[in-house]
């Protein structure tokens, strides 16, 4: 809300923004020492600096598309991806970019690694990043997965700081040290394959240690019956909109930046995706895939936390439709725990772990979790956790029933499920 001094009016910034684009204010600066960190008013040289017209950005990231989580920013007067960025920020990494890219010809997959890594500080997008309130520290444009908008946003240095949240210096050292470990681990450099999901199908190459495929898991390149393990982690329903939120990341790649039209992720009250389908009927064309690829001793496993019994219901009826029998779960700790942001929120704090395999008319063992987490989180995903164990053999109106074994959990959002 806004008010004005004068009359004491009082309105919603959105409506103020309807129809006109922000201003901003350089308020605060932070000052970085050898020894010290300090937040203060700005210095008139500091203010000129922030507004000189020499910082002139020439990339054009394009539109914001309409969607249920940037409608946020949109509705604050947002209307391209540039509008998020100050203009020295976007300058300075539209310069970097350019610079990497010359070194290229010389050290080409450095060069590439580099860029990689200069266009993930784009999600600090100076207009959205927060501060944070605990330990002065800027946070992403999409921080606990939603585009969050804030009357006071840091145009965070995340360049020339050596400490700090999404820092370039910190994204070099994490990926330096991955590199390290990985090629320790390997006994020497990981030899990758890349391809995309339209090539032709095909067996893991045994040349290779790993196959990236850039492409939708509604078509899996592999051969059928090749694969001993499929894990992933599927999209929580609607919880995150993760294309959404992708957009400053595809657009300063130069990939795309309208929505995805095939995401299993419901983008309307009806639980659609953009192309039409529902989320059910995407996850079960995706399993289906999952099922083929998987050899006839595979195993499927996946974690999913909710607290909406349709999305739920969604995931066991694809996984059942496409062939699939639960074999055991399991209750593990999620990273939520360890998120301040998110505690005392109704966030999910727990994942499930299912483990699956292709449906055999062979009698399996089943496992289950161990008794070892409590509190009524545990207890609604232990409860979850038992009904999957139907998955393969789920019978004719399981659905009505299974709302029913449910609704007395005190950890479940109020329901909207189907009749």
């Amino acid at each position: 809300m806004i008010t004005c001094p004068s009359c004491n009016h009082n309105e919603p910034i959105a409506a103020r923004t309807r129809d006109q684009q922000l201003s901003w204010d350089v308020a605060l600066v932070e000052r970085v020492g050898a020894d010290r960190r300090e937040l203060a008013r700005p210095r008139p040289n500091e203010i000129r600096q922030a507004n000189d017209p020499c910082w002139k950005p020439t990339k054009r990231l394009g539109k914001i598309d309409v969607g249920p989580e940037t409608s946020s920013l949109r509705r604050h007067g947002f209307k391209t991806l540039d509008d998020l960025y100050p203009r020295r920020q976007q300058f300075v990494l539209e310069q970097l970019l350019e610079k990497a890219a010359k070194i290229e010809g010389v050290h080409g997959s450095a060069s590439q690694l580099l860029k990689t890594l200069l266009r993930g500080t784009s999600e600090m997008a100076g207009h959205l990043s927060r501060w944070d309130r605990y330990y002065l520290k800027s946070y992403e444009a999409m921080a606990g997965h939603r585009y969050n908008f804030t009357t006071l946003a840091a145009e965070p240095n995340v360049w020339g700081a050596t400490s700090g949240r999404g820092t370039l210096t910190r994204r070099v050292a994490r990926t330096s040290g991955a590199i390290d470990w990985m090629e320790e681990q390997m006994g020497g450099a990981l030899l990758v394959r890349r391809s995309t999901a339209l090539g032709s199908r095909s067996r893991m190459p045994k040349a290779f240690d790993a196959w990236v495929v850039e492409g939708g898991s509604q078509r899996l390149v592999l051969q059928g019956g090749t694969a001993d393990l499929v894990l992933t982690d599927p999209p929580y329903h609607d919880d995150v909109q993760y294309g959404a939120l992708s957009l400053p990341l595809l657009a300063w790649s130069g990939i795309r930046t309208g929505a995805p039209t095939d995401e299993a992720v419901p983008n309307g009250r009806e639980g659609l995706i953009r192309n039409g389908a529902s989320y059910r009927t995407t996850l079960t064309r995706i399993f289906k895939e999952i099922r083929r690829v998987l050899k006839p001793t595979g195993h499927l496993v996946l974690t999913f936390a909710n607290r909406n019994l349709d999305a739920w219901a969604d995931l066991l009826a694809a996984l059942d439709t496409a062939g699939f029998e639960a074999l055991g779960y399991e209750i593990v700790h999620a990273e939520n725990e360890t998120e301040y942001r998110k505690r005392g929120l109704r966030s999910c704090s727990l994942d499930l772990v299912l483990d699956l395999a292709a449906k055999d008319a062979s009698p399996r063992r089943r496992h289950r979790a161990k008794a070892t987490l409590d509190g009524i989180e545990a207890d609604f995903l232990r409860a979850i956790g038992e009904y999957s164990l139907k998955i393969g053999y789920l019978s004719a109106g399981w659905e009505k029933r299974f709302p029913r074994r449910l609704d007395q959990q005190r950890f479940i959002a109020p329901r909207s499920v189907r009749s």
